[in-house]
C-alpha cells in the first residue's frame, strides 16, 4: 500500500538547478552601473533574484522532504485489524487511510509555511533587502533607522516615473509590494538603459512575502528567462550564464497563472496517485492459521427424535414410582379411614416416631434387584446393590442438575435492521449490552458523523479590533520617526501586526488540525450504543483539543529559541546595539554589535537578550510629569517576545486605557467605551499573551456529533441479540427426564458387576494376607 505524489515540473526544472543559482551568486551589487537611473520605490531585479530562486529551490526541497518523511511514517505505521478483511472491505479501509494521509501531509506543510511566516515576519528582524527601513549613520556613528515610504510605479522611463499608490512596510507590511526593474541590453553608458517593470514578480517588505505574492505563469515564457540571463550577464563578466529553459507548456497542469503561495498551499502537487490493490500481500502478512464459520440453526429431525425418545423413556421410568406410591398412599388412607373408630388416639410425637421408624425400615429393607431366589444371603446382597445404586444414582443426578443450573447458557436471535428506527425499537425492547450489530463499513471518517467541530470563541483581543482601536483610534499613523526607537508609540503597529499574525496562525492551525482530524478514521466493526458512542467521541475530541495546543506551544517555543540562539538582530535594536568602527564612513563601514543590558527596577536585576530570551523591561512613559508604568506591557528582545511576554491587563480598565493613551499614544479616547471585557474570557486578566497563545487564544469549543449519521455510516444490516441465563426450570426438567432412564438402566447393570469385582479384589487381597501369615 503506497501513495506517490506527482509534483509540479518546476521542482525538476532549470529554474532550481544548482548551476543557475551558483551563477546568480556571482552578482555583486556594487558593480551595477545603473544607480543613477533608479527611482525611489524601484528595485533592481538582480538584487532580489537570488532570493527568489533560492526560495523556489528550497521550498521544492522542503516539499520533497516532507513527502518522503510522511511516506516513511505512513509505510512504517502498522495496519491493525483483528481478522482478515474481505477484499472489498480492505480496499475501502485502505482508501480511507490514504485519503487521510494525503490531507494530513498537505495540511502539515501548510502549517510549516505559516510557522516560517511567524519566524521571519512577526519577529521583525533585519534583512538584506533593506526595504522596510532606510538606514544611515548619524553623527555619533550610531545606526539610524527610519521607516521607508515608497511609490508603486506604473511606468518607468528616462524622463521620470508615474505612480498612483504609496505604501509603507510600517503600514501595510504584507501588501506593500514593489515592482522590480529588469535592465536589459545596456552595455553602454550615457543613455537610459532599456528597462521594463517586471510585473509578474513582486518585491515585498521581506523577500518571503514578495515570493509568495509573485505569479508563476512567466516560468513558461522564454522571453522573460532570456531577459533575466541578459541582465545578470551585464554585471557578471567572469562567466557566461547557463542555458535556462522555460517550463514545458505541453505538460498538463492543474495550476494556471496563480500566485506562488497558491502552489505552495497545494504542496506543489499536481496529483496524488495511490495504489492499494495489494490484497494478496495483506493476506500473506496477516497469515491466518484458521478460519471459523458459525452456522446458527435449530436441532435437526434426528436429534429431536432421539431427545423425544429419551424423554419418553425417562417419563416411563420415573412415573412408575409416583404412581406406585400414590396407589399405596391412597389405599393407606382408605384403611386409615375405615379403622378410625377402632384406633386409639396417639400423640403427634408418637406418630412421628412411628412414621420415622416405618420409613427407616422401608429404606433398610428396600430391594430394587428382586429375583426369584429368596434365600437370606441373596436378599442381603440385593439390598446392598440397592443402597449402592441409590447413592450413585442420586449423586449422578445431583451433579448433572447442578451443572445444568450453574453453567451459563445463551440464545441468539437475529433481527433485520433497515433504519435507525428499527434499531431504537430493539434498544427499547432488549438490553443493549447483549445487542451486537456488525457494521458494513469498518473505517468511518470522523467528518461523516461529527457535524460541527470548531472554536466557538477566540479571545476577545483576537476576535475583535479592540486593541487596534485602543492603539490607533483617531490618531495619525506615524511611520517616519527616528526618535527613541524603544518608545511604544513607534512599536505599536508592529506589536499589533505581530499579535494579529499570532492570532491568525492559531486560527489557521486550528482549522487545519480540525480538517486533518475530520478526515482521519474511526475503526469500528460493531455499532456502538448511543451513550457509549457519545462518551468515546467526546473523549476523542478532548484529546484532540489538548494535542493541538501542545503542538502549537512546542513549535512556538522552537521559533523563539531559534531567534535567540542565532542572535538575530531586531529592527528596533531592542536586543543588540549597532555602532560603526573605523574612520571611513563612506565605503566598507564595519559595525560593532554590543548586547543591550536592561535594568529591571521592579525585580532589582539586570539581564541581556544575548543570554536570556525572556529579558524584558516595563513599558514606561510620563504622564503629567510623573513616571507611568503601563501595567502588563513589556519590551522584550524583539517584537515577538515583546508581544508574548506582555499582557493586556491594562486594557480591561477604562481608567488604565485613558492613562495609556495620554502617556503613550498621546491622545485621549474621550467617552468612547473601547476595552476588553473580563466576563468574556476564561483567562486571568493578568495572564501573559504567552499563556494565552499556548492555548491558541481559544476561549471555548463547540462540537456536535450525530448518532444518526454514525448509524448511516456504519450501515448495519442486522442485529444479533444474545440472551444469557443460568437457571431455567424447563431446561432442568428436560435434562432430568432425558437422563433419568438412561442413568437408572446403566446403574442397574453396572452396580452388580462393580460389587462383584470389588469382592474379588478384596478376596484376593485377604487370601494373600492369610498366606503370608501362615508362612
Amino acid at each position: 500500500m503506497n501513495v506517490t505524489f506527482v509534483l509540479h515540473q518546476v521542482c525538476f526544472s532549470d529554474l532550481v538547478s544548482s548551476e543557475w543559482i551558483s551563477y546568480m551568486r556571482l552578482f555583486d551589487s556594487t558593480s551595477a552601473n545603473f544607480t543613477s537611473y533608479k527611482r525611489e520605490g524601484t528595485l533592481d531585479f538582480r538584487v532580489m533574484g537570488i532570493s527568489y530562486f533560492q526560495f523556489l529551490s528550497t521550498f521544492c526541497s522542503m516539499v520533497q522532504t516532507n513527502i518522503a518523511d510522511a511516506q516513511h511514517v505512513f509505510t512504517t505505521t502498522q495496519f491493525i485489524n483483528d481478522r482478515v478483511l474481505s477484499r472489498s472491505d480492505f480496499h475501502q479501509k485502505t482508501q480511507s487511510i490514504l485519503d487521510s494521509f494525503i490531507e494530513a501531509a498537505r495540511d502539515n506543510f501548510v502549517q510549516t509555511i505559516d510557522w516560517i511566516d511567524i519566524a521571519f515576519i512577526a519577529g521583525q528582524f533585519f534583512n538584506g533587502a533593506n526595504i522596510i527601513f532606510k538606514m544611515n549613520l548619524d553623527i555619533y556613528d550610531q545606526l539610524n533607522i527610519r521607516f521607508g515610504t515608497y511609490p508603486i510605479h506604473s511606468t518607468f522611463s528616462a524622463t521620470g516615473a508615474s505612480s498612483s499608490i504609496i505604501c509603507s512596510c510600517a503600514d501595510v507590511f504584507r501588501n506593500c509590494l514593489l515592482i522590480p526593474l529588469l535592465f536589459t541590453n545596456a552595455s553602454y553608458f550615457g543613455a537610459f538603459p532599456l528597462t521594463y517593470l517586471f510585473r509578474v514578480i513582486k518585491a515585498g517588505c521581506v523577500p518571503l512575502t514578495g515570493f509568495f505574492k509573485s505569479q508563476i505563469g512567466w516560468w513558461y515564457n522564454s522571453t522573460y528567462l532570456k531577459d533575466i540571463q541578459e541582465t545578470y550577464s551585464l554585471a557578471i563578466q567572469s562567466q557566461r550564464p547557463p542555458n535556462i529553459k522555460p517550463l514545458n507548456a505541453s505538460i498538463p497542469s492543474r495550476f494556471g497563472d496563480v500566485k506562488t503561495e497558491d502552489l505552495l498551499l497545494e504542496l506543489f502537487s499536481e496529483a496524488a496517485v495511490s495504489n492499494n490493490s495489494h490484497f494478496d500481500q495483506f493476506y500473506y502478512e496477516c497469515a491466518p492459521k484458521s478460519c471459523s464459520y458459525t452456522n446458527v440453526q435449530r436441532r435437526n429431525a434426528l436429534a429431536s427424535l432421539l431427545l423425544l425418545i429419551a424423554i419418553c423413556g425417562g417419563l416411563n421410568a420415573i412415573l412408575r414410582i409416583p404412581v406406585l406410591l400414590s396407589g399405596k398412599l391412597l389405599f393407606y388412607c382408605i384403611d386409615w379411614w375405615k379403622e378410625r373408630h377402632q384406633r386409639r388416639a396417639i400423640s403427634s410425637r408418637d406418630y412421628l416416631i412411628y412414621f420415622l421408624t416405618n420409613t427407616y425400615h422401608s429404606v433398610k429393607t428396600m430391594n430394587l434387584f428382586k429375583s426369584e431366589i429368596t434365600d437370606e444371603a441373596t436378599i442381603h446382597r440385593q439390598r446392598m446393590y440397592t443402597r449402592i445404586y441409590l447413592v450413585l444414582y442420586i449423586t449422578t443426578i445431583s451433579v448433572i442438575l447442578f451443572y445444568t443450573t450453574v453453567v451459563e447458557r445463551s440464545t441468539s436471535n437475529t433481527y433485520a435492521v433497515s433504519s435507525i428506527g428499527d434499531y431504537n425499537e430493539l434498544v427499547r425492547n432488549l438490553r443493549t449490552n447483549d445487542l451486537s450489530c456488525p457494521c458494513t463499513r469498518i473505517s468511518i471518517p470522523y467528518g461523516e458523523f461529527i457535524n460541527e467541530l470548531r472554536v466557538n470563541t477566540f479571545h476577545e483581543a483576537c476576535a475583535t479590533d479592540t486593541i487596534r482601536s485602543i492603539f490607533f483610534s483617531r490618531t495619525p499613523v506615524e511611520v517616519d520617526s527616528s526618535e527613541n526607537r524603544r518608545h511604544f508609540f513607534i512599536l505599536r503597529r508592529f506589536f499589533l501586526d505581530s499579535f494579529k499574525l499570532l492570532c491568525t496562525l492559531a486560527q489557521k492551525s486550528v482549522a487545519n488540525s480540525i480538517n486533518v482530524f475530520l478526515t482521519s478514521t474511526m475503526l469500528t466493526n460493531q455499532l456502538q450504543p448511543s451513550t457509549e458512542f457519545t462518551s468515546e467521541i467526546n473523549n476523542t475530541i478532548t484529546q484532540f483539543q489538548k494535542r493541538i495546543t501542545i503542538t502549537f506551544a512546542q513549535t512556538l517555543d522552537l521559533i523563539r529559541m531559534s531567534a535567540q540562539g542565532n542572535s538575530l538582530l531586531s529592527m528596533f535594536l531592542l536586543n543588540w546595539n549597532v555602532k560603526s568602527i573605523g574612520n571611513s564612513r563612506v565605503n566598507n563601514v564595519s559595525f560593532l554589535y554590543a548586547p543591550i543590558f536592561i535594568d529591571d527596577k521592579n525585580q532589582n536585576a539586570t539581564c541581556s537578550c544575548a543570554t536570556v530570551s525572556t529579558c524584558t523591561e516595563p513599558l514606561e512613559s510620563y504622564l503629567n510629569g510623573e513616571l507611568f508604568i503601563v501595567p502588563g506591557l513589556k519590551l522584550g528582545c524583539h517584537i515577538l517576545e515583546t508581544v508574548l511576554l506582555s499582557s493586556f491587563s491594562c486594557f480591561y480598565s477604562p481608567i488604565c486605557i485613558k492613562k495609556f493613551r495620554q502617556a503613550v499614544i498621546r491622545f485621549d479616547l474621550g467617552n468612547e467605551d473601547i476595552r476588553l471585557h473580563e466576563s468574556l474570557t476564561r483567562f486571568n486578566v493578568n495572564d501573559t499573551l504567552e499563556r494565552i497563545a499556548y492555548e491558541m487564544f481559544i476561549e471555548s469549543w463547540k462540537s456536535n456529533e450525530s448518532y444518526e449519521d454514525y448509524f448511516r455510516s456504519c450501515s448495519p444490516n442486522y442485529c444479533i441479540h444474545t440472551q444469557y441465563y443460568l437457571f431455567d426450570a424447563t431446561e432442568i426438567l428436560t435434562t432430568f427426564l432425558s437422563v433419568f432412564a438412561g442413568i437408572s438402566t446403566g446403574l442397574r447393570l453396572f452396580v452388580p458387576y462393580m460389587v462383584r469385582i470389588f469382592e474379588r479384589i478384596q478376596h484376593r487381597l485377604c487370601r494373600t494376607h492369610c498366606d503370608e501369615l501362615n508362612r
